[in-house]
Order: structure tokens, then sequence, then C-alpha cells
């Protein structure tokens, strides 16, 4: 008699990837830039002091993104957002962005880009810090709905 032993569905998985993996692929060359990214996120209850509008919460985030080795302004981020907490740790939020660009980032003429999103936010303060999750739907203005999930964020406090 043999042997028969289980095989776990992402050990399979990870095996059937190689046989779909490309060979070797022959890169362009590539640009170096030193970049500077910048943010800033101010986040609140719009009425503290009122049970009803308590849980009903703003969003205003700024980013300033420095391109050609730091050296010139190349990209904003404008986001701001209107969110409710369903308790302590839950939120959804809808907001949009304004997203400017130029060179380097654009790579002909300087654009705007508008975007609106949705996301459900959860949050909890640990021992070590902050744990974040967020799943989002983005709406680009010139293609369809595309879902992200971000990464799980850990802050320290």
């Amino acid at each position: 008699m043999g042997v028969h032993r289980a095989i776990s569905l992402t050990t399979l998985l990870a095996l059937l990837s190689l046989l779909v993996l490309p060979g070797p692929v022959e890169g362009r060359d590539t640009d170096e830039d030193f970049q500077t990214w910048g943010i800033a996120i101010i986040t609140g209850s719009v009425a503290p002091n009122s049970q009803t509008w308590k849980p009903f919460r703003y969003w205003m985030e700024g980013q300033g993104r420095f391109g050609n080795d730091s050296s010139r302004f190349s990209q904003a981020v404008i986001r701001p957002a209107l969110g409710y907490a369903v308790n302590d740790r839950t939120s959804l939020w809808i907001g949009g962005d304004w997203v400017p660009t130029s060179r380097p980032f654009a790579l002909r003429d300087d654009f705007n880009e508008y975007r609106s999103w949705q996301q459900v936010l959860w949050s909890d303060h640990l021992s070590f810090g902050t744990v974040s999750s967020a799943a989002a739907l983005s709406n680009d203005c010139s293609i369809c709905p595309v879902p992200r999930i971000s990464v799980i964020d850990i802050v320290n406090s």
C-alpha cells in the first residue's frame, strides 16, 4: 500500500503558477529618479459635541510629490472625504481625488485626474501601535471602477 499525503491548496496554486509563468523577459532601459513625497491628513468628527452628528466624520488629505531628483513639483493629490463611524473601529467613507500631474510623472503634457472613491476602514489601537486595514473602490472618470484593497498598515503611536 502506498502512503497518501494531502497537499494544501496554497501549495497546489504555487506549483501551478510555475507552469504559467513566462520565461525570461528582456527589460527596457530604466531611468533613475530620486523622489520626495510628503503627506498631511486631517480627520475628525464633524460635530464632536452633538450626539446626532458625532458619528459623521471629515477627511482632508494633501500630498506633494517632487520628481526629477526632487528638483520639481510633479504631482499633487488633494483628497477630501466624508465618513460615518459605524462603531469605534469601523467607518465608511466617500470622497474624491484631484491629481494634477506634470513632468516627470506626465510623459508628455500635464494633466488632471479626477476620481471618486468609497472605502470601509477598520482600525484598532494595540499595545505596539495602531493597526488599520481598508477596502476601497476607486472610480476613475475615464475607466471602469477598479477595486483596491490595502495591505494592513501598522503605525506606532
